[in-house]
């Protein structure tokens, strides 16, 4: 068995396909293969991807039709033969060599099921790299959830992206953790529902990913109708799944779910609805926030907006957090 299955999805990136791939092969360590999913990509990708496959042994190329990210990665975990799964998205890469090394020593060290590490955000008009705040989380390697999870939502340190940590591709199976095909925002109810199953905890302290981003403020330029309500049914799923666990989980996965409602319920007085899309939305969000906003305030941005729900109810907390979200860069 590989030691490392690094899973791809690929859909129109020729212009920066090269730079991800390329990133991944010059690693120092040897026991891998990389599955590229071509997504039913229309431009050159799907033969740039071949040409890596005759050049390179460690590459293999699924050619499949479009279906979306959570597909692509849903059909690279089912191909996958590595003893643990590694998620890039194809506009990003590594800027170090020994970032499989790293990883090895730390599984090997804790037995752990999932590895979490750091990140640098790359501003592509600004060609500008810059580090995202990190905890230094190294000496809680080999941590359960229960002595954990509190920690990571105090800190701000819990991940829900899927290419900010490692994982055991034992665990994703036997637990039946998929990505929800068709939806954006997949990330979210895919790292609860892995969450809910109480994995064993270690992380990296170095940040070695280069997430490619749009320039500081244009957060939502992308956000639309559609993509507000997948982001209500990931709440709605996410909740279903925390409502299972005990209240040793349940309590800081309720208060980083109340988080996400924050960023959802600002959104929609940043994004341009009409008023009977608008009032639809508010219904879902206020349903998820009842009962809870004010009971789970682990993470420090849910306490206070808490304070301004107990004194103006939700319509109150949405409009503030609406409008910081319009005035923070100003």
């Amino acid at each position: 068995m590989l030691k490392f299955s690094i899973i791809v999805p690929i859909y129109k990136v020729e212009d920066c396909i090269h730079q991800c791939v390329d990133s991944i092969l010059s690693q120092n360590f040897d026991d891998y293969e990389l599955l590229l999913v071509d997504d039913g990509s229309p431009d050159r990708c799907p033969a740039i991807c071949d040409e890596y496959a005759e050049k390179d042994k460690h590459v293999k190329v699924i050619h499949k039709p479009n279906g979306g990210a959570s597909d692509a990665r849903n059909v690279g975990i089912k191909e996958a033969v590595g003893e643990y799964l590694v998620f890039i998205d194809s506009d990003d890469y590594w800027d170090r060599t020994d970032v499989l090394e790293k990883m090895n020593d730390v599984f090997v060290s804790t037995k752990a099921d999932v590895i979490q590490y750091g990140f640098k955000n790359y501003f592509d008009i600004d060609n500008k790299i810059v580090p995202s705040y990190r905890a230094k989380l190294a000496s809680y390697n080999g941590s359960s959830t229960r002595d954990i999870l509190t920690t990571l939502v105090e800190t701000g340190s819990l991940k829900i992206a899927a290419w900010a940590m490692s994982i055991s591709r034992k665990f994703i199976v036997e637990n039946n953790i998929y990505f929800v095909k068709g939806k954006k925002t997949e990330d979210l109810e895919w790292a609860i529902h892995l969450y809910t199953h109480e994995p064993k905890w270690a992380f990296i302290d170095k940040s070695f990913y280069v997430y490619r981003t749009q320039r500081a403020g244009s957060v939502t330029a992308n956000i639309d109708y559609n993509h507000l309500c997948d982001y209500c049914w990931m709440l709605e799923k996410s909740l279903e799944h925390i409502n299972k666990c005990d209240e040793q989980v349940k309590n800081p996965l309720m208060s980083y779910l109340m988080y996400q409602m924050l960023i959802a319920s600002a959104l929609v007085y940043k994004v341009n609805l009409s008023k009977k899309q608008r009032k639809e939305i508010v219904s879902r969000i206020k349903a998820i926030c009842k009962g809870n906003v004010t009971k789970y305030t682990l993470n420090k941005k849910v306490k206070l907006a808490s304070y301004v729900y107990r004194v103006g109810g939700y319509s109150l907390m949405a409009r503030a957090l609406g409008f910081y979200l319009n005035n923070r860069n100003h």
